[in-house]
């Protein structure tokens, strides 16, 4: 069964543990819950180089909280990104950013109320991931190719489909319209990547690395681990789930990583990884 499927049944079987009273069916949802954590822990990261004059880039979901209400303008001032991309957030969260930061909320993408792109890079040129018709519902991966003062660098920002949507019903887990959007997302990278240029990947993919769809990401270099999703927004509750990923091609360094799941009360936890484009 689908990771996140898994999920879902665990926090469903809870309360009717509770609800019964009853002892051992308590202990075998519990059980599986810590046999999940442990299964769906995240591999080694690959190891890192120390990249010259880091450039810092963060992913959030900010699950449509208002900027203040989530924390945003604390986390900003905290890690001070260069670079950043925000599924589910409002327009008021673009207050937050500093005047050196260009920023692009683009309301009618992926889950309401949109996604919003910062950067204090040069933009050379930008778009919306639409190829092939098929993959895309709606825009979900919007692109900025950015002057880094060498070479060229395209990052995408993306929140894919969640792979169990109403429209899907009966079928409980249908990710056909989801791992489209990633094979759509992979060649994309590539060709930038052929194309001369720097790839970088961030977001909500909706995606965790036990699934299939995962391998069709093997060409890029997965940067940052840890559980980044939890089934509610409550600050003190831990990660059960892998969603949010920042993806580079092999020419890029890696200087470090970090994932933080206390800054707020989204559902996903902040992601920051800071790295170098030769």
């Amino acid at each position: 069964m689908a990771p996140i499927a898994y999920g879902i049944l665990l926090l469903a079987l809870m309360p009717l543990a509770v609800l019964r009273r009853d002892a051992v069916l308590a202990a075998a949802v519990a059980g599986a819950c810590l046999m999940a954590a442990v299964l769906y822990g995240a591999p080694p990261a690959p190891p890192r180089i120390a990249a010259a004059d880091p450039l810092t880039l963060m992913t959030w979901n900010l699950h449509g909280e208002t900027a203040g209400g989530v924390g945003l303008q604390a986390a900003l001032a905290r890690w001070d990104p260069d670079v950043v991309v925000m599924p589910e957030a409002v327009p008021n969260a673009a207050a937050a950013f500093g005047t050196d930061m260009q920023t692009m909320h683009h309301a009618d993408a992926a889950t309401p109320p949109g996604i919003l792109l910062a950067t204090r890079l040069p933009i050379l040129s930008s778009g919306v991931l639409d190829t092939p018709e098929g993959a895309w519902d709606r825009p979900r991966a919007i692109w900025l190719t950015l002057d880094t003062g060498g070479r060229a660098l395209t990052f995408v920002g993306v929140h894919l489909s969640v792979p169990f949507p109403v429209t899907s019903l009966p079928c409980p887990y249908c990710p056909s319209l989801r791992d489209q959007q990633v094979v759509a997302l992979a060649a994309f990278a590539g060709e930038r990547q052929a194309a001369g240029e720097a790839v970088v990947v961030a977001g909500d993919l909706n995606l965790t690395e036990r699934e299939v769809a995962y391998r069709d990401l093997a060409d890029l270099t997965d940067v940052a681990r840890g559980g980044t999703w939890r089934p509610l927004a409550i600050s003190w509750l831990p990660p059960v789930l892998r969603l949010d990923y920042v993806l580079t091609g092999p020419d890029i360094t890696v200087d470090s990583t970090e994932v933080d799941c206390t800054v707020s009360s989204s559902d996903h936890c902040v992601v920051v990884v800071r790295l170098a484009v030769p």
